[in-house]
């Protein structure tokens, strides 16, 4: 869990100030309901891979 806890950690300091900035209205939101929807089907299909082993078609 150490990796995904770095990954997560650069990520949110990456986009901080930009969502920060979204939130005030300083900066357009890019993002649309695809896009999070579009990361957990993605996010669905690892899992089942690395359960079954075999590939997943994404």
């Amino acid at each position: 869990m150490a990796g995904l806890q770095r990954v997560l950690k650069h990520f949110y300091e990456r986009f901080e100030a930009a969502f920060a900035a979204a939130c005030r209205g300083a900066r357009e939101l890019t993002l649309t309901l695809s896009d999070p929807l579009e990361a957990i089907r993605i996010g669905f299909a690892i899992t089942r891979s690395l359960k079954t082993g075999l590939p997943e078609v994404v």
